[in-house]
């Protein structure tokens, strides 16, 4: 691919990248166990994004998904902040890959843990955004790996909106560092 190409494409994995950062839409990749759906331990992981708790295990209060849900958030914040040290990011299809399977991840852990009844409106209005920009990411990291700059651009425009709507839905949730 020629190097000219390859600079459009960079840029928008770039500016995709600044954007889940300064929006925090997004959470850790690693298995940590930090901040755990809830405090009680009668949370199970579950996936999808419409699902009813099982009769067993109660539905945690807002305020323990908030406090896991925000640090989902800070934890995807210090990988993305790994992810800008690492010299191999400098590598636009890497990083596009990269930034897909971190919001991916994060996207996983907060769909698979159970959610409070409180508010469940705004918090799924949030996790359909997060699941949105999964895919968007999914679909750059691929443009980019083929050097379409073109449909990466216009990608990046589409990130930057549901990015936006994450950002405000998670601020009517009442999520702090995953709406600030």
């Amino acid at each position: 691919m020629p190097r000219s190409s390859r600079a459009p494409a960079a840029l928008a994995v770039l500016a995709a990248a600044a954007l889940l950062g300064a929006c925090g839409a997004g959470g850790k990749a690693s298995t940590s166990t930090r901040g755990g759906p809830a405090a009680n331990g009668t949370a199970r992981p579950r996936s999808g994004l419409d699902r009813t708790a099982p009769a067993a295990a109660a539905a945690p209060s807002k305020a323990s998904f908030v406090a896991f849900a925000d640090g989902v958030c800070a934890s995807f914040r210090a990988d993305l902040a790994a992810l800008d040290r690492s010299e191999r990011a400098k590598q636009p299809a890497y990083r596009a890959r990269r930034l897909a399977d971190l919001v991916g991840a994060a996207v996983d852990r907060l769909t698979s843990a159970p959610r409070p009844r409180a508010g469940r409106v705004a918090l799924d209005r949030y996790l359909r955004r997060l699941a949105e920009q999964r895919a968007l990411l999914e679909r750059l990291a691929g443009v980019v790996e083929r050097g379409d700059a073109a449909t990466a651009r216009a990608l990046n425009l589409r990130i930057d909106e549901v990015s936006r709507a994450a950002h405000v839905a998670a601020g009517a949730y009442g999520l702090v560092v995953c709406g600030s």
